[in-house]
């Protein structure tokens, strides 16, 4: 018996909270075997596609007894404020068992407003985004 995991990106996505797919039940899920569960053949692996939003006011780093402090963090969109940038990884095990992952970011800015040192309040390095 062969099962098809077509379906389970769905279940997935929910699983991670990445996705605003319909609630899935415990109804929906099926306990499986060792045995069934060696007969199952994917096809396509899994591929998760995400809006990324992120905004911090202060990430500092520390590194023997010197910092630095990275102020009015953004990532989101380069092209739409307040927009997510998107992000698709995609995971799939080939026949020869070799892993491979692809990776697509699109429009993406990450932003920092200040750049600090620590130690030296009143020196700043200005704002930097790529």
């Amino acid at each position: 018996m062969t099962r098809n995991l077509s379906g389970i990106l769905p279940l997935s996505a929910v699983a991670l909270g990445l996705g605003s797919y319909p609630m899935i039940t415990a109804a929906d899920l099926q306990s499986l075997d060792d045995r069934a569960l060696s007969e199952i053949r994917g096809q396509s692996g899994i591929t998760i596609e995400t809006d990324l939003t992120m905004t911090a006011d202060k990430l500092s780093y520390y590194d023997d007894g010197q910092g630095v402090h990275l102020e009015g963090i953004r990532v989101g969109s380069s092209e739409v404020p307040g927009q997510g940038a998107f992000h698709r990884t995609r995971t799939d095990i080939g026949s020869d068992a070799a892993l491979n992952l692809e990776y697509l970011v699109e429009d993406r800015r990450v932003e920092f407003s200040d750049i600090r040192l620590a130690g030296a309040p009143g020196v700043s390095m200005g704002g930097y985004f790529l």
